[in-house]
Order: C-alpha cells, then sequence, then structure tokens
C-alpha cells in the first residue's frame, strides 16, 4: 500500500471516530430561568436569573439601558446575543429584537429569548421558546409592569410564576429595580428552580447566578467572550454580581443576596417603608467537601463538555496509534 492511501485511510478513520463528538463551536448548553424587566420611569434596565451550570452565565444578557434588555439562552450562541444587543441599541421593539435573534438561525427550536423594550415611551414585551427546549420551558410576560420570566429544564411553571409573583409584589414599597430581581431569583429558588440541580437527595435548585442592571445614560453592555464575566470586566454595567458553586454543592443565590445587600448598603438610599429582606429561606444545597462535594465532582468529570473532551483525546490517541503501528511495520 503507497504511502499517500495510507494516511488517507488513517486520516477517514480519525474523522469518523471524531464524528461520534460532535461539538458546536458556537452553541453552549445555558439552559436556566431569567426575569428582565425595565423601569419605564427611570429608563434603567435588568436582569437576574440562575442555572444548574458550572460556568458564569451573565454573558446571556444584552442591556442597552433607556432602551431595553434581553436574554439569550437555553442554546446559548454569542452571535444571536450580539444581534440582539444591536437591535436594541438600535430602538427595535421586543418583538423585532427577537426576529433578528432568529433570522437565519437554523437552531431556532434550541433557543430560549426574553425582552424588554422602551421605544418611544411604550414598553414592548415579548419572549420566545424554541420547541426543543425540555419541560418544563415557557415565559411569563408582562407588558404593564414591564418584565418576562422564562425558563427552561425547571421543576415546574411554578418557578416562573413565582418569579413573575415576587417581583410585582405590590406590597414591597418604593424599592429599586434591582430590588425586585434580587427577590425574584430568590423566589424562584425557592419554588425549586433548575430541576438538573435536585438529585441525589440534594436541593440546590441551581449553581450559577447572577444580577446585572444598567442605569439609563450608561454604555450598552454584554460580555466581552464567553468565559468572561462582567464580574472582572472594567466596563462591567452598575450592578454586576456572580456566584458560582459545584453543581449539587451549595445553593449559591444566598450568596448572591449577601452580595447584594453589601452593593446596595454603598450605592443605593435607604427605604424606611420597603421591603428589602430575602424573598424566603431557600434550600441550602449540600455543604461541599473541600469546596467540591461529590456529586458535584462527579457532574465535572462526567459533564457533556467533559465528555466530548474525552472523546477528542481518544480520537488523537487512536490516529496516533495507528501512524506508530504503521511505522513499525515498515508501512510509513
Amino acid at each position: 500500500m503507497q504511502k499517500p492511501l495510507i494516511f488517507g485511510a488513517i486520516i477517514f478513520i480519525t474523522l469518523l471516530a471524531g464524528a461520534s463528538f460532535p461539538v458546536k463551536s458556537q452553541d453552549i448548553p445555558l439552559n436556566t430561568w431569567t426575569i428582565v424587566a425595565v423601569d419605564p420611569a427611570t429608563g434603567d434596565v435588568g436582569i437576574a436569573g440562575a442555572s444548574c451550570v458550572q460556568v458564569k452565565i451573565d454573558a446571556i444578557a444584552a442591556l442597552v439601558p433607556g432602551k431595553g434588555v434581553a436574554t439569550t439562552q437555553a442554546a446559548f450562541n454569542p452571535t444571536n446575543r450580539d444581534k440582539a444587543l444591536i437591535a436594541l441599541n438600535e430602538g427595535l421593539t421586543a418583538e423585532e429584537v427577537i426576529a433578528a435573534a432568529l433570522e437565519l438561525d437554523d437552531d431556532e427550536e434550541d433557543r430560549q429569548y426574553g425582552v424588554v423594550t422602551l421605544n418611544d415611551g411604550l414598553v414592548h414585551v415579548a419572549a420566545y421558546t424554541g420547541e426543543d427546549n425540555q419541560a418544563w420551558a415557557g415565559a411569563i410576560t408582562d407588558t404593564v409592569a414591564a418584565v418576562s420570566v422564562q425558563g427552561n429544564i425547571l421543576v415546574g411553571e411554578e418557578v416562573a410564576q413565582s418569579a413573575y409573583a415576587a417581583f410585582t409584589d405590590s406590597t414591597l414599597g418604593d424599592v429599586h429595580l434591582a430590588d425586585r430581581l434580587i427577590r425574584a431569583v430568590e423566589a424562584g429558588s425557592a419554588a425549586g428552580g433548575d430541576k438538573r440541580c435536585n438529585q441525589q437527595g440534594v436541593e440546590q435548585t441551581a449553581a450559577a447566578t447572577f444580577i446585572m442592571v444598567g442605569r439609563n445614560g450608561d454604555a450598552a453592555y454584554s460580555v466581552p467572550s464567553f468565559g468572561l464575566s462582567a464580574i472582572t470586566d472594567p466596563n462591567k454595567p452598575w450592578l454586576a454580581l456572580s456566584v458560582n458553586e459545584p453543581v449539587l454543592g451549595k445553593n449559591p443565590i444566598p450568596e448572591l443576596r449577601r452580595q447584594y445587600d453589601a452593593w446596595r448598603a454603598e450605592n443605593l438610599p435607604t427605604c424606611a417603608n420597603c421591603t428589602l429582606t430575602p424573598y424566603a429561606e431557600l434550600p441550602a444545597g449540600a455543604e461541599a467537601d473541600g469546596g467540591r462535594s461529590a456529586a458535584g465532582m462527579f457532574n465535572t468529570l462526567f459533564s457533556p463538555v467533559a465528555v466530548r473532551f474525552y472523546g477528542l483525546v481518544f480520537v488523537a490517541l487512536f490516529g496516533i496509534g495507528l501512524i506508530l503501528l504503521f511505522r513499525r511495520q515498515g508501512k510509513l
């Protein structure tokens, strides 16, 4: 057998083995629940959310203070997020922002969006949940309250309902948009959150959580590239907090609240007649052993991304092994 044919056979077999481990270079599974909202009186915009993943998730957000806010979740694609950011900046309505994000998208049934916009003083709210999102998946929108709550892989619709009710609670007093957002994400956790983080006797509800708020007049913002977080960005919005724990470890939302209370004390005025306490006592999750729970370590080692990585390593070693074998036999 001639050498070119041998090399061709090795490449073909390696590619064939690699096909068993497909990776979409742009799509990242950030299945989650979020709440996006604007304050029509001030033009402030914000988002809060949580998910059972082991990465920072604030990359899903697109904020344009004075104009609107969007979440681009489920099968996250940074290109689609950037399309949403551009559409918001151009002053398009919520419905038009979603249409822009979905344009020419071959995987639209894997996506989920929630958008709230201010257009010449009018509030527009829209949401989209692709048919391939796993149950429970859906959204609750309210134009009067200028809010949209959406999520997928949740324990049930009550997660979105609870977050919506906490945000729109009329008994809170004259609280800031940020105060309503933090209580909403707490309410979603209290209702069970992401069902993947409630297994093996652990009720964690989420492994990642965040909150971001931009004030009217501030620059448009999205995390510059996936893998980073707004909390490390010198150009981050006025409020930007993010907390992660191992999957099936501690619930990160109580820590988010602790950081939020510290931030609020420095950035917002006190309100004697407001309800600023946490929404409820939340599920604690599991105490991590040395910073990692055993279940969390298992989920990290055998996550879809890790399994794909192992597969690619196997493919590389397989190809190298074939080359060495042929060389030993004097055929290369």
